[in-house]
């Protein structure tokens, strides 16, 4: 554990855990850093912003991808994946449906965690 000799100015990557490795750290000591979140499903960020809430200001999208283009998945806001053709069954490219749902579904997700008051003008 090094994090305190790493200036704040730098920006910390957490890499959430999956089947390609993971943080030895428990997220909760990157508390009060700037995060980006590495890897791990929509459902595990979703897990690790609930520890770090603001602190995480960007995430990879690489799990999302790979399950749309492999698997033809889409994910809800909370996490669940389900197959395309399930909830619209006469699609034809089922992987940009895929990514362009599974997007708006993780950014309905954030606005409702990180909700901004706009001023009125």
């Amino acid at each position: 554990d090094c994090l305190d000799q790493i200036p704040d100015k730098f920006m910390l990557g957490y890499s959430v855990p999956s089947s390609h490795g993971g943080t030895p750290l428990p997220p909760a000591s990157f508390k009060g850093r700037r995060v980006h979140l590495l890897g791990g499903s929509w459902k595990a960020q979703l897990e690790h912003m609930a520890i770090l809430g603001d602190d995480v200001i960007s995430l990879d999208n690489n799990q999302v991808e790979l399950i749309a283009s492999k698997w033809g998945q889409l994910i809800s806001p909370d996490g669940d994946a389900s197959q395309v053709n399930s909830v619209f069954p006469n699609v034809v490219n089922v992987r940009y449906v895929a990514l362009a749902v599974s997007f708006g579904n993780m950014a309905a997700k954030i606005n409702e965690l990180y909700a901004v008051e706009v001023p009125a003008q």
